[in-house]
C-alpha cells in the first residue's frame, strides 16, 4: 500500500506519451533537418572552427564526448540538447521572428520556431516537473502541438510522413509500467549540457556561419570596381593587407568580399576584434582568413592598439601557415598619423588605398554602383559624378533606401553630412522616439537590445542604463517612462536606412552615422555626451571654443595662424563632426577627465591637449581640491601592478618616437623599471603629469601634499624606498611651511597658458633647481 502513490494512472501514461515523442520522432525530425543542413564531413570541420573561436575561459557548449560522436559522423546518437546547439550555431537556418532562446510567437510556423518549441517542451513543462502526471485535457492540447511541429519539419525535410505516423500511433498504443518509467526517466534526466547551452545564450564569438550568412546578404550589391582584380591580386600575394579610405569609401564591403572569394576556394573566415585573437584561433593545419576592421582605432590612433600591431608583426609577416589571410581596415585620418610612417604597416606591397589615384572610383564605377542599388544614371549629371562625395558607396546605400533622402538630389552625394544632419534636425521634432532610439544607441556605444535596457545593472544593484535612458529620452523630449519595445521597434523601423541588426543587437548601419549622431545630439546637450560618451571619443572629438581671449600655442600648431581659427565656420565643424565645447561646460570636461583618470586612462587624460588651456587646468585643480586627500594620493602616487591598466599604460609608453637610448630612458622612467633578484615594473600617475609638462598642476599637486602632511614624502615614496632611510636627506627636511608652500600661480590664470609655463627656464618657475631636481627623482629608477 506505501508505492500506491507510484502506481501507474492514465495521467503518468499521458506523461509517458509526450515523453516517448519528443524523444523518438521529435528528435528524429531534428537530426533529419541537421542532415539535410549539412553533411556529417562538414559539420565535424565547422564544430573545429566554432570551437576554436570560442573566447578564452568560456566554457565549451560541447563535451568531449560529444564531440567524438560528431566526428563519428552518426546522427543517429545526437540527442536535442546536442542538436539544438549544432543546428542553432552551426547552420544557417535563420532566426524565427522573436530570435534564437525566446519562446517563438504563435503565429510563427518557420524551421527555427519549430526546433525551439520541441526545446522548450522538453525543458521547461517537463525537465523540472514536480508532478509526473499529465491531465487528459492537456495531453491532448500537448499532442496536437507536438503532431504539427513533426507534420511542419517533415514538410521541410521533404521526407515522408512516417514521423507523424509514428506520433499518431504513440497517441493511443498500448503501455505498461516499465515502458512509462523508461520514457519518462528519459525525459527527466538533465543534461550537464544544458547549462552549457545557457552560457553559451550570452557568449559572443567572433565567427558564427550565420553571421557570414549576414555578409552575403550585404554583399549582392557590391561591384568590383576598375581596380578591384589588383587588390585582389596584392591579397592573394602577401598575408596580410590593409584596406585604408575615408569612412563610407568601402573598406569594410571590401575586405569581406574578398573574404568570401577566399572561403569560396576552402578559407575558414574568422572575424575578430583584436590582432592578438590571430594568435589564439590560428590553426596551422587549415587555411584561414582573419578579417579585423578598424585596426588602429575608430576615432583616432589607438596606442594600445598600435603597440600591439607592433608585437605582432612576425606573426602577420610569418604566419604559421603560409596561406592564413589578414585583411584589415583603417580609417585614412588614422592611417595618416606621423607614428605610422616607420611603422611595418606602412608598407606599400600591404596597403591598398582605397582613395589613391590608381583605387579611386571612376565615371564607370559610380554609374555601375548606382545600378547595384537600382539608382538610374539620371540621379547625377557627369558633372555631378565627377564631384561626389568619396563616401559614394554608403551614400548610394543610404540613398535608395530613405525616400527622404531623394528630395536634395545631387546635392546628397555631393554634400551628404549637412543632408543628414538636416533630417535629423527633421526627426528630432517630428519622430522623436525615433531620434531618442538612436541617441540611446550612439551613447550606449553602437550596441542596444531590449535586453540591454531592461536588465543591466550595476555593482550596487542599481541600473546605470535606466539613468542613462531617463536622461536621453528627457532631452529628446520622450516621456521617460517609454518602454524598452518601443525603443527597440523604432530601431528596427531604421533598419538598412541607419541601423543594421545583428541576432537582437542593433548597431548603426556605419560608423560615421555613429558619429553623426554623435555630433548632432551633442552640439546641444554637451553635458550629457561628456557624461556618456567613451574617453577615446572623449579625447578626439571634444574640442575647446576657439572663439575666445585665450592664445593656445598647441592649437596654433594646427593652423597657420590665429585667423585660420577664427574663421572656422559651422561647415569645417560638420566635416571633422568635432564638438567645440562651450566655456560653460569646462568643469564638467575637467570632471569628466578626473573620471578617466581614476580608470586609468592617462593617456587619454594628459596626452589631450585641452588639459593645457587655462580654464580647463584651474577646473582641474577645483576638481582635485574637492576630493579628500587621501583619496588624492591613492590616485596619482599609488603604483599599479600585474593589472589591466599597467598593461594599458605600458602600451602607451611606446608611443614616443625618439632615439634609442632616450627612448628607452623615458619608457624606463614612466613604468619605472628595476632589476632587483626579479624584473620590476609600476606604473604611477604622477609620472605622466610631470612628462607631459603639466607644470601647475604638478605645482598643486605638491603643494597640497606639503599642506597636508608637513612634508613631500608622499611624492616620493615607493616599494622601493618604502623605508625612510631610502630618500635624500633633503627630502626628508621637507620644508615644513605648511600652506605657506602654495605658489601663486598654483591655479592659473585665465590669460596665461600652460604651455607658455612649460618652456619657461627653471630659474623663472616658482621652484627652485634643487626642488626641480627632487621631482626629477619621482620619476628616474633608483
Amino acid at each position: 500500500m506505501a508505492l500506491s502513490k507510484y502506481d501507474s494512472t492514465r495521467e503518468t501514461t499521458n506523461l509517458a506519451r509526450v515523453a516517448r515523442i519528443i524523444l523518438g520522432p521529435c528528435t528524429d525530425a531534428l537530426r533529419a533537418v541537421l542532415k539535410k543542413e549539412m553533411t556529417p564531413a562538414a559539420l565535424s570541420h565547422n564544430v573545429k572552427v566554432f570551437m576554436a573561436n570560442l573566447p578564452k575561459y568560456t566554457k565549451p557548449p560541447m563535451s568531449t564526448t560529444q564531440l567524438q560522436q560528431i566526428n563519428s559522423g552518426d546522427y543517429s546518437n545526437f540527442d536535442i540538447p546536442l542538436l539544438y546547439v549544432l543546428l542553432r550555431n552551426i547552420c544557417s537556418i535563420p532566426e524565427h521572428r522573436l530570435k534564437w532562446g525566446n519562446k517563438p510567437s504563435p503565429t510563427d510556423r518557420s524551421v527555427s520556431a519549430n526546433i525551439e518549441r520541441i526545446r522548450l517542451v522538453r525543458n521547461e513543462y517537463y525537465g523540472h516537473m514536480t508532478h509526473f502526471a499529465i491531465q487528459d485535457t492537456e495531453f491532448i492540447n500537448q499532442w496536437k502541438e507536438l503532431l504539427l511541429i513533426v507534420i511542419e519539419l517533415e514538410a521541410y525535410i521533404g521526407s515522408s510522413t512516417d514521423l507523424q505516423d509514428a506520433v499518431k500511433e504513440i497517441k493511443s498504443c498500448p503501455m505498461d509500467r516499465e515502458v512509462e518509467q523508461k520514457f519518462i526517466d528519459k525525459l527527466l534526466l538533465i543534461e550537464e549540457l544544458q547549462d552549457r547551452i545557457a552560457s553559451l545564450e550570452n557568449t559572443k564569438v567572433p565567427f558564427l556561419l550565420k553571421d557570414i550568412s549576414k555578409w552575403k546578404e550585404d554583399d549582392k550589391v557590391f561591384f568590383e570596381t576598375h581596380s578591384f582584380s589588383s587588390m585582389l591580386e596584392k591579397v592573394r600575394s602577401q598575408s596580410y593587407v590593409m584596406f585604408v579610405g575615408v569612412p563610407g569609401s568601402g573598406k569594410t564591403a571590401t575586405a569581406r568580399h574578398i573574404a568570401l572569394i577566399l572561403q569560396g576556394v576552402g578559407y575558414d573566415i574568422l572575424s575578430i576584434k583584436n590582432i592578438n585573437d590571430i594568435e589564439t584561433y590560428c590553426d596551422p593545419r587549415n587555411p584561414q582568413v582573419f578579417v579585423i576592421d578598424d585596426v588602429l582605432g575608430k576615432f583616432g590612433l589607438d596606442v594600445t592598439m598600435y603597440n600591439i600591431l607592433k608585437k605582432y608583426e612576425d606573426i602577420l609577416t610569418t604566419p604559421k601557415m603560409s596561406k592564413t589571410k589578414v585583411l584589415m581596415t583603417c580609417r585614412e585620418l588614422v592611417y595618416r598619423n606621423e607614428k605610422l610612417s616607420t611603422h611595418f604597416l606602412s608598407q606599400e606591397r600591404n596597403v591598398v588605398m582605397l582613395n589613391s589615384k590608381d583605387n579611386v572610383l571612376n565615371d564607370n564605377d559610380k554609374l555601375k554602383i548606382l545600378a547595384r542599388y537600382q539608382l538610374g544614371s539620371d540621379v547625377l549629371s557627369l558633372a555631378e559624378i565627377k564631384s561626389s562625395s568619396n563616401m559614394f558607396p554608403l551614400l548610394c546605400k543610404l540613398f535608395s533606401s530613405k525616400p527622404n533622402f531623394k528630395d536634395y538630389g545631387s546635392t546628397f552625394f555631393i554634400s551628404p553630412v549637412p543632408c543628414i544632419l538636416e533630417e535629423l534636425d527633421y526627426m528630432s521634432t517630428e519622430s522623436k522616439k525615433c531620434y531618442a532610439s538612436l541617441v540611446l544607441l550612439m551613447v550606449n556605444q553602437n550596441k542596444l537590445s531590449k535586453d540591454i535596457l531592461d536588465n543591466i545593472t550595476n555593482a550596487n544593484g542599481e541600473s546605470n542604463v535606466n539613468e542613462k535612458k531617463n536622461n536621453i529620452l528627457k532631452a529628446c523630449k520622450v516621456r521617460k517612462d517609454m518602454e524598452g519595445f518601443r525603443i527597440i521597434d523604432a530601431l528596427s523601423e531604421m533598419e538598412k536606412t541607419y541601423t543594421r541588426r545583428f541576432g537582437s543587437e542593433f548597431t548603426f548601419i556605419h560608423d560615421s552615422m555613429f558619429e553623426i549622431v554623435a555630433f548632432h545630439f551633442g552640439r546641444r546637450f554637451q553635458g550629457l555626451i561628456l557624461q556618456y560618451m567613451s574617453s577615446d571619443y572623449i579625447a578626439h572629438y571634444i574640442k575647446l571654443e576657439t572663439f575666445d581671449s585665450e592664445n593656445i600655442e598647441s592649437e596654433e600648431k594646427t593652423c597657420k595662424d590665429n585667423e585660420q581659427i577664427k574663421k572656422n565656420t559651422v561647415e569645417n565643424s560638420v566635416i571633422d563632426l568635432c564638438i567645440k565645447l562651450q566655456g560653460s561646460h569646462h568643469k564638467a570636461l575637467a570632471e569628466r577627465l578626473y573620471i578617466d583618470v581614476e580608470n586609468g586612462e592617462w593617456y587619454n587624460v594628459f596626452g589631450n591637449e585641452a588639459l593645457k588651456r587655462p580654464s580647463v587646468v584651474r577646473a582641474f585643480i577645483e576638481v582635485m581640491a574637492e576630493k579628500p586627500y587621501p583619496k588624492l594620493k591613492s590616485l596619482l602616487f599609488s603604483e599599479l601592478k600585474h593589472t589591466a591598466n599597467l598593461r594599458h599604460c605600458v602600451n602607451q609608453v611606446d608611443r614616443f618616437h625618439v632615439s634609442g637610448g632616450t627612448e628607452r630612458m623615458i619608457n624606463g622612467m614612466l613604468i619605472n623599471e628595476r632589476f632587483s633578484r626579479y624584473y620590476e615594473t609600476s606604473i604611477r600617475a604622477i609620472s605622466w603629469v610631470i612628462y607631459q609638462g603639466h607644470n601647475q598642476l604638478l605645482q598643486y599637486i605638491i603643494a597640497r601634499t606639503i599642506q597636508e602632511n608637513n612634508n613631500s614624502y608622499d611624492l616620493f615614496r615607493n616599494s622601493y624606498n618604502e623605508c625612510k632611510e631610502h630618500y635624500p636627506d633633503e627630502i626628508k627636511r621637507g620644508t615644513n611651511k605648511g600652506s605657506e608652500f602654495i605658489p601663486d600661480n598654483a591655479l592659473p590664470d585665465e590669460q596665461e597658458s600652460d604651455t607658455d609655463n612649460v618652456s619657461k627656464s627653471s630659474g623663472d618657475d616658482c621652484m627652485s633647481g634643487e626642488q626641480d631636481n627632487d621631482i626629477l627623482a619621482v620619476i628616474l629608477p633608483p
